[in-house]
């Protein structure tokens, strides 16, 4: 069962091979900053020695994050940009999982690129059933607000309404 979701880290080829050999049918996916400064994370700038190498030649599974709470232009100005790297990476490295925070910039995405698979971030704040409802057929998969890490009852709640 595949159960991990880890952020990426600067590291040579064989790190990645070395974790996928032991762990890789339990990691989802790899997550990563927008290469190149393309667009904020919400995660500190970070080294890219080795990100074209394990972008190209690493087999795990790969996630852009495009999460932060507030973007540097309007989702209408900045999301057909960030589109068109989504669909950029694809088309390099077959890369077709993303992270967001934003609801509008994931209904942009899942209209042009509906073959992505769209998490929706904990700094969405995800936390109500009602939220749950909203984001309906627009994201595949959520991560709840991190307030909710030890209420159980919440996040069975979440689960119960949440289709994706």
């Amino acid at each position: 069962m595949k159960s991990w979701v880890i952020p990426y880290t600067d590291q040579p080829l064989e790190f990645w091979q070395s974790l996928e050999e032991q762990a890789g049918n339990h990691i989802e996916e790899v997550f990563f900053p927008m290469p190149q400064g393309g667009f904020a994370s919400g995660r500190s700038r970070q080294a890219e020695v080795h990100l074209e190498e394990f972008l190209s030649q690493s087999s795990l599974p790969k996630a852009v994050l495009i999460n932060p709470i507030v973007l540097p232009e309007p989702i209408a100005q900045i999301g057909p940009r960030v589109v068109q790297t989504l669909n950029d990476l694809y088309g390099k490295y077959g890369i077709k999982r993303v992270t967001i925070t934003s609801l509008e910039l994931a209904r942009m995405i899942r209209k042009e690129l509906p073959f992505f698979h769209i998490t929706a971030s904990c700094l969405m704040g995800i936390s109500t059933a009602a939220q749950c409802v909203l984001l309906g057929q627009t994201v595949d998969a959520l991560t709840p607000d991190t307030r909710l890490n030890h209420d159980l009852a919440g996040l069975k709640k979440l689960k119960a309404a949440f289709k994706g």
